[in-house]
């Protein structure tokens, strides 16, 4: 089988992984509370990993309320796509080639406040200086699906209450 990435090995695993989480309730309160206003989060996913990108798209994909409306694989490409869709959520890998996910951020966010943007690392280093870059919230690899669908959420549901 395809290997999607380290954290997923199979589609078949992502797929049973994604209904477990549903079935699960683990993002229930959080997923009930947008689903009832009929939101639908839209997200742009950014990485230099085809394989994450893919994984992270998946699970997005599939969880309800929420639709990946493209995908970057820099962030010189993530900050012209943000530009044009304007989406709700960028998820952003820290390090990648031509512009780097904090300068990304930067960007996106002097331009558009109101897109939320969760920083991806597998550095601790990196996270600390989310701050500073402007964004949101931020999600440690290996991550889980769970872990991504809750990310997403919490920094909705914290954004839109204010």
């Amino acid at each position: 089988m395809q290997a999607l990435c380290p954290y997923v090995q199979s589609l078949r695993v992502c797929n049973a992984l994604s209904d477990m989480i549903h079935m699960s309730g683990q993002t229930g309160n959080l997923e009930s509370s947008y689903r009832k206003r009929g939101t639908t989060i839209r997200i742009l996913i950014v990485d230099d990993s085809e394989a994450i990108l893919n994984f992270m798209s998946h699970a997005l994909d599939s969880s309800p309320g929420m639709e990946v409306i493209g995908s970057a694989s820099n962030g010189a490409e993530a900050v012209a796509i943000a530009e044009g869709l304007r989406p709700d959520v960028v998820i952003m890998d820290v390090q990648m080639p031509i512009m780097d996910g904090l300068e990304a951020t930067k960007r996106i966010k002097q331009a558009h406040p109101a897109i939320i943007v969760v920083l991806v690392s597998g550095s601790a280093g990196f996270l600390s200086t989310t701050g500073g870059a402007g964004a949101d919230g931020y999600i440690a690899k290996p991550f889980s699906a769970g872990s991504l669908i809750s990310t997403v959420l919490a920094n909705f549901e914290r954004k839109d209450a204010h």
